[in-house]
């Protein structure tokens, strides 16, 4: 099964970030978001992955180079009007020799592998499922209507799933809302056509063709995961709270620094810290790239992610945040909440 992959956003809730790099590469516990998207379909045994990009593509296309993955075939393709929203984004894709159903999420989606799996497992061939949660730890999203219910018995525990009436407010029957859109869609290639009446609608998002897909009476079915882990990422908070996740549950590079306990340098036998003075203290969870140093009383942690080619600065602390590659935390500093993109440091106000 393919995966077409939405990467050409503005992604205008970054704020100044966006302006300085596109919000698929930005680093969850020192991996890009689209990586961490990438790893997944592949342990999902998917084998061929669309991404469409627009906005600073070029950041995005130097970035897939360095991905080495035999098994996996990406393609790359400019998206057409993707300023306009992400339906103009999707529909780039018709042409792209999609003859069976097929994939389709957004690059920001930070995801467990277990409910890609098994969304492709439910899925019946020429219809569209989509996946949602009924939990109520995810309040915000896309508000997802339902008129049927029943459960699935798959691997000794019940999945619930049916049929959706409709997603916000456009709903063919009354119901209330059954929980929200994971934004990850299995579709049938029938959709562009139901893309294009959407866009004709002078329509933005994709969830306006399916609900005129809902209208004329199509299967569209849901499978409900209100177990498994799943992120939209829309602001800076989201960032900083994903990151946080992905910290304590060991979802990082293995290659990279990720000490296990509390402590100074000095008292520590970890590989690759040979350029960290022995006075800098350590707060778990953290994650170091390559090729960082620190100097003199630093301070890490807990929460920070800090990718390669940084440095920390005598006197210098950081916690929950977020740091590019590249960057450097200057000498007195003291940083929480914040992103830090080489010489910009973006605070994060928390929700």
């Amino acid at each position: 099964m393919k995966v077409v992959i939405l990467a050409a956003g503005l992604g205008s809730g970054m704020k100044s970030l966006s302006d300085m790099t596109p919000k698929s590469l930005i680093p969850i516990a020192n991996r890009p978001i689209i990586e961490h998207l990438i790893l997944n379909f592949q342990k999902a045994n998917v084998s061929e992955i669309i991404i469409l990009v627009g906005h600073l593509k070029d950041q995005i296309i130097e970035f897939l180079k360095t991905i080495n993955l035999p098994s996996m075939d990406i393609k790359i393709v400019q998206a057409k009007n993707y300023e306009k929203g992400p339906i103009y984004t999707f529909y780039s894709a018709k042409n792209q020799d999609i003859e069976e159903d097929f994939i389709l999420c957004p690059s920001d989606l930070f995801v467990s592998p277990k409910i890609i799996s098994s969304l492709t497992q439910y899925h019946k061939k020429g219809s569209i499922s989509i996946a949602i949660d009924s939990s109520k730890q995810h309040k915000q999203g896309t508000k997802v209507f339902t008129y049927s219910q029943s459960r699935l018995n798959s691997q000794h525990k019940f999945v619930k799933y049916g049929k959706v009436s409709g997603f916000n407010n456009r709903v063919l029957n009354k119901s209330d809302a059954f929980g929200v859109a994971i934004p990850l869609t299995i579709c049938s290639p029938d959709i562009f056509d139901y893309v294009e009446d959407a866009i004709a609608q002078n329509a933005e998002n994709v969830t306006s063709a399916l609900n005129i897909y809902i209208k004329n009476l199509k299967p569209l079915n849901y499978f409900d995961f209100p177990n498994d882990y799943w992120f939209d990422m829309d602001n800076l908070n989201d960032l900083l709270v994903v990151n946080q996740f992905a910290l304590k549950n060991n979802i990082t590079p293995i290659n990279h620094i990720s000490p296990l306990r509390e402590g100074k340098i000095k008292d520590m036998k970890l590989p690759g810290i040979n350029l960290f003075h022995p006075t800098t203290e350590i707060i778990p969870p953290i994650i170091i790239g390559k090729n960082c140093y620190s100097k003199i009383k630093s301070k890490i942690g807990p929460y920070v992610s800090i990718y390669d080619n940084c440095g920390l600065e005598a006197n210098s602390e950081i916690k929950n945040s977020i740091v590019f590659g590249n960057s450097q935390v200057l000498e007195d500093s003291k940083i929480k909440n914040t992103i830090i993109y080489k010489n910009n440091i973006i605070d994060v106000n928390l929700s």
